[in-house]
């Protein structure tokens, strides 16, 4: 039992006759629900939404549109029960970004309101994902355990995303789901095969479990966004050799799959991965491509000539694969990594401890250097 949930050996795999028991998922109540929103606007508290009147007027377009989506409401309301805001900021290189730290979801302001409405369904995904209590702990985690963590938060956001944008297709509306199969081909894929291998042109709500874990694991498919997210992991390891904070990192807690998945994976309280969470340890999920694991080393091979620690053990469970041909497309996300950007906000936080810290030790050897002086002089 991890959290309050048991988890079995294995997940069963559902056919067209579906046993909800098995997911504790109640039909009748999804169904319910989904009347009650139905043609309602989502109420806008005061303080959901930052920035100026312009402001305030896009966003409002932008949840409006998100919430003619089943799942684009739910997400709305989880955001807006955590007490999360949304608002958007200028110069931003992502589309969108989500600080749980602040409880802010940021947007870019010059994307457009059919990107943007992807965009913040993926950041307010991640909003859940925090609240569900899904930790990063830059100071301590094993590589393994960051890539594992951030690629999974990637993939379920992703799935959610593609799941909004769909069923805004359904409802009419197809531009968010015509660039979301552009920008996430293959989660596109596999969410739309599942829906349609149960024969369902609009989402079936009893099925969303099935439909999710396809879209999950299709992200994993998908390896040259799999091997960008890596890269900014690289390039936040080097960061922090640059900036001599790696010294002081421990790399030694490994989180166990179970509770990855328990924290990322859910619906409301029940999980929707249909596979065992052992998956997140197969080939296909936790295969790293040669240029990047040989990267990893390097900079553990560095720290340990440089500070004299022991190299990250979990290096070894990567599974290593070659890259097969280069970049075919250019790679639009809807977030940096948000494993490393809310590393990097800690990692500024001990930039200014550390810089202080430095002061102070310059203060009191200044001093000592006076009072030595002095002496000297008497």
């Amino acid at each position: 039992m991890v959290d309050g949930i048991i988890f079995e050996t294995s997940f069963p795999k559902l056919g067209k006759t579906l046993n909800r028991s098995q997911y504790h998922m109640n039909p009748v109540k999804e169904a319910a629900r989904q009347e009650a929103t139905n043609g309602k606007p989502f109420k806008i508290t005061d303080g959901f939404l930052g920035g100026n009147n312009s402001d305030k007027k896009r966003l409002k377009s932008i949840i409006e549109n998100l919430s003619e989506s089943f799942t684009g409401r739910l997400l709305l309301e989880k955001a807006k029960e955590n007490n999360f805001r949304i608002e958007f900021a200028e110069g931003m290189e992502a589309l969108g970004s989500c600080d749980p730290s602040k409880k802010m979801i940021y947007l870019n302001p010059d994307n457009n309101k059919d990107n943007s409405t992807v965009t913040l369904a993926h950041e307010l995904r991640h909003s859940v994902q925090f609240s569900n209590g899904m930790s990063l702990n830059i100071d301590t985690d094993d590589i393994k355990t960051q890539i594992q963590i951030n690629r999974a938060m990637e993939a379920d956001a992703e799935a959610h995303a593609g799941l909004v944008a769909w069923q805004l297709k359904s409802n009419g509306n197809d531009k968010p789901w015509e660039g979301f199969e552009r920008d996430a081909p293959m989660v596109a894929k596999a969410l739309k095969s599942e829906i349609i291998k149960f024969g369902c042109g609009k989402i079936n709500y009893n099925i969303i479990p099935e439909i999710q874990s396809a879209a999950f694991k299709g992200w994993y498919k998908d390896y040259e966004v799999r091997e960008e997210y890596d890269q900014q992991h690289i390039n936040l390891l080097k960061e922090m050799k640059d900036d001599g904070i790696a010294s002081n990192l421990t790399f030694d807690r490994a989180c166990n799959v179970n509770i990855i998945v328990s924290k990322i994976c859910r619906l409301g309280n029940e999980i929707y991965l249909t596979d065992s969470p052992e998956i997140l340890n197969t080939k296909e999920m936790l295969g790293i491509s040669k240029e990047n694991i040989n990267e990893i080393k390097l900079f553990f091979k560095e720290r340990k000539e440089e500070y004299g620690h022991d190299v990250d053990a979990s290096i070894k469970e990567f599974p290593v694969y070659e890259r097969t041909n280069k970049k075919s497309r250019k790679i639009q996300f809807c977030t940096k990594s948000v494993y490393c950007d809310y590393a990097k906000k800690k990692l500024s936080v001990k930039r200014q401890e550390k810089a202080i810290k430095q002061k102070r030790i310059g203060k009191k050897t200044f001093q000592r250097a006076i009072l030595s002086q002095r002496v000297k002089s008497r």
